[in-house]
Formats: structure tokens, sequence, C-alpha cells
């Protein structure tokens, strides 16, 4: 993927979703990481920014929150996700 097209990617993500409450699920290209994570703290997350996490590979990730409290990357490519309507988050995680 050409630079342009990855930074142009990373930028739409972040004001597409920052601070947005997400459901996620692991898709078929997940790692055993990305599916107990979800599975130990999801499915409910609240975004809060994409990047590069480089201990995680070079691809796209997703920093999310939980409602418990836990915060960390998951990778996009390997996760599908929908906004969640009507469930706000914000006073439970102190994202405000």
């Amino acid at each position: 993927m050409n630079l342009i097209l990855a930074i142009s990617r990373d930028l739409w993500f972040n004001i597409r979703m920052l601070k947005m409450n997400v459901t996620l699920k692991a898709n078929d290209q997940a790692t055993r990481r990305t599916r107990n994570r979800i599975a130990e703290h999801g499915p409910d997350f609240r975004a809060v920014k994409s990047g590069n996490c480089p201990d995680l590979g070079s691809d796209l990730h997703l920093l999310v929150r939980s409602q418990d409290g836990w915060l960390g990357w998951l990778p996009w490519n390997e996760v599908n996700w929908q906004h969640v309507q009507g469930k706000d988050f914000a006073l439970v995680l102190g994202c405000e």
C-alpha cells in the first residue's frame, strides 16, 4: 500500500472513529490474542483512536477501551465493527 493511501486511511479512520462506541467481533483472520481480548473484555468498546502499534506489526490498529477499564490495541484487519447507537459508555470509561 502506498504511503498516501495509508495516511489517508488512517486519517479517515481517526476522524470517523474518535470516541465512538462500537461492538467488535473477531473475523476469520483474527489471532487468538484478538479473540481472547474481545471475549474477555467485550464485545462493547469505546474506540479511542487508530494508528500503528509497532509491537503488534505494521498494520493499522484500533485503540479501544472496555467497560471493565481495559485499554488496548487490536489489529483493524482482525475485527468487524459496528457503531452502537444509544449506548453511552463515556461516564463509565472516563473518556469525556
